[in-house]
C-alpha cells in the first residue's frame, strides 16, 4: 500500500512543491504523486535520510543549508535559489517543517519576476504560504528580495537604489544608465534637483521615455541651497508625482535624503527618527553634515 502524502506537502504552482521532514515512504509519494523530477533540500534531516535524499527520492536532489540560527540571511537565500534555479521541474523544495522552504520558493520567484518584497509579502499571505504568518520568515523573504534587488540596481549605477517602496534614489548618469534605471526599477517619474552635464542641463526629457515624467526640482547647490523651502517644494512633487518615483542629484546621498523626507512626512517621523531609521539602513546622508542639516531644517526636530 502507498504511503500517505505528509500533510506539508504544498503544492506552491506546477513548478514548485513544499514539504517539511517525512519518511522515506512518504517522500517517495510526494515524488509519485507530484512528478517531482528534482528536489532541494535546505535542513539537514535524521539519519538515514541526512543531506543527501537522492536515493530515497528517485531523484536528483541538493542541499543547501538555510539555517534558522544565522538570521535568515541574504547569503543562505542566494545559496537557496541557486539550488532552486539548479534543480529539474517540477521540483520539491524541502525544510523541517516546510515553512523556510515556501519562503525560499517565494524569494527566488519574487527575484525571477522582479516582484517588490512588499507585493511578494502581499502574495505570501494572500495565498496563505505559512511563512507570512512568521515575521522572522517575512524579514527574510524581504530581504532575500531586497539583496538581489540592490544587486540589480548597483549593475545599472553604483548610486541606484531603492528607498522605500515607490521612491528610488540615484546620482547623475549617462543618458544609456538612465534609460536603464528606468527600466530597471519601473519608475514613472524622475525627479531632478540639480543640472546635469550638457545636454541635458536642467532637462531629462530627451533622455527618458515618452511615459515617464520629469521635472527639475532645485534642491541645493548649485541651484540653490538647503533650505527648508527648497526640501519642501520637492517632497511636494515626490508626493505628487506618479509613482515611483527617481529622485536624482550628484551622488546620489541628496536624493536619498529627499526621498527619505517625503516618506518621513508622510509617516509623520521627525527629524531624529528618520536619521535614526535612515543610519540603520546604512544610508550614507546622515553622515554628510550639510545634508543631514538639511533634514533638520526641514522636518520637526521631535
Amino acid at each position: 500500500m502507498a504511503a500517505a502524502l505528509h500533510p506539508s506537502v504544498v503544492s506552491m504552482d506546477e513548478a514548485f512543491v513544499v514539504g517539511g521532514k517525512m519518511t522515506a515512504e512518504e517522500l517517495r509519494a510526494a515524488v509519485e504523486a507530484h512528478g517531482i523530477k528534482g528536489i532541494v533540500q535546505l535542513a539537514e534531516w535524521p539519519e538515514p535520510l541526512g543531506k543527501d535524499l537522492s536515493a530515497a527520492a528517485g531523484v536528483g536532489s541538493a542541499f543547501s543549508a538555510v539555517p534558522a540560527e544565522d538570521g535568515f540571511s541574504a547569503g543562505a537565500a542566494d545559496g537557496a535559489c541557486k539550488a532552486i534555479a539548479d534543480a529539474e521541474r517540477p521540483t520539491l523544495v524541502l525544510c523541517a517543517s516546510g515553512a523556510r522552504a515556501s519562503a525560499a520558493v517565494s524569494i527566488f520567484q519574487a527575484r525571477e519576476h522582479h516582484t517588490t518584497p512588499q507585493d511578494a509579502v502581499a502574495d505570501g499571505i494572500a495565498r496563505n504560504l505559512r511563512w507570512a504568518d512568521m515575521a522572522v520568515l517575512r524579514h527574510w523573504v524581504v530581504t532575500g528580495i531586497q539583496a538581489e534587488e540592490s544587486r540589480r540596481l548597483a549593475a545599472v549605477h553604483a548610486s541606484l537604489r531603492r528607498v522605500s517602496e515607490d521612491l528610488f534614489a540615484g546620482g547623475t548618469m549617462s543618458a544609456e544608465e538612465l534609460r536603464a534605471a528606468v527600466s530597471t526599477s519601473g519608475v514613472r517619474t524622475v525627479i531632478q534637483l540639480v543640472p546635469f552635464p550638457e545636454p541635458y542641463g536642467e532637462s531629462l526629457r530627451d533622455a527618458l521615455p515618452e511615459d515617464v515624467a520629469t521635472e527639475f526640482v532645485p534642491a541645493g547647490p548649485p541651484s540653490s541651497e538647503y533650505s527648508a523651502e527648497a526640501a519642501a517644494r520637492a517632497i511636494a512633487k515626490v508626493q505628487a508625482a506618479a509613482k515611483p518615483v527617481l529622485v536624482v542629484c550628484v551622488s546620489g546621498n541628496r536624493a536619498e535624503a529627499l526621498a527619505d523626507m517625503a516618506s518621513a512626512e508622510a509617516e509623520g517621523l521627525n527629524a531624529t527618527q528618520l536619521a535614526e531609521r535612515a543610519t540603520a539602513a546604512g544610508r550614507v546622508w546622515p553622515t554628510r553634515d550639510v545634508v543631514a542639516e538639511w533634514v533638520k531644517v526641514t522636518l520637526p526636530a521631535e
